[in-house]
This record gives structure tokens, sequence and C-alpha cells, in this order.
């Protein structure tokens, strides 16, 4: 029930190539803590670049740099998705 444990066991099944369930370990992180922008910004680089889910991507991203506006690389990730996206 840590938003923190959930995300770092997202960050390990990601790398051992266990994206489903990595998806399932951010999305618990911030449903018990929405504000947690590292499990967030890690579900936008998941959904983007390992599940090519560009919607969930969009949402994410979009999210995570209202949170943080000061976060320039997350920013150009978002202005990428949207061109990709065509909007």
């Amino acid at each position: 029930r840590h938003p923190v444990a959930h995300n770092e066991l997202g960050i390990l099944y990601r790398k051992k190539g266990r994206f489903q369930e990595a998806r399932q370990s951010y999305e618990k992180a911030l449903a018990l803590y929405p504000e947690f922008h590292f499990a967030r910004r890690n579900l936008a680089i998941l959904c983007d670049l390992y599940l090519w889910d560009v919607d969930c991507a969009l949402e994410q991203y979009e999210r995570y740099t209202h949170a943080v506006p000061e976060d320039e690389e997350a920013g150009r990730w978002l202005a990428d998705l949207r061109t990709r996206k065509g909007r």
C-alpha cells in the first residue's frame, strides 16, 4: 500500500520486459497517490516507448507536464506525441 514501492516495482518489471505488470504497478501507485509525479512520468514513458499506447502516453504526459511544467524534456516528448497524434 505504498506508492513509492509500487513505482519501484514498476521500474523492475519494465527492466525485465514485463510491461503489463509494470503498467499495473504504476497505476496502483497513482491510485494510492494521484500526485505522485514520478509514477506518472514512468507510466507515460512506458506507454509511449514500450506499449506503443499513444493515447495513454499523451494523457499521462499532459497530466505530468501540467503538474511539473519545468520538466522541459517531458514537454518535448509531449510535443512529439501531439505531432504523431496529429494534434
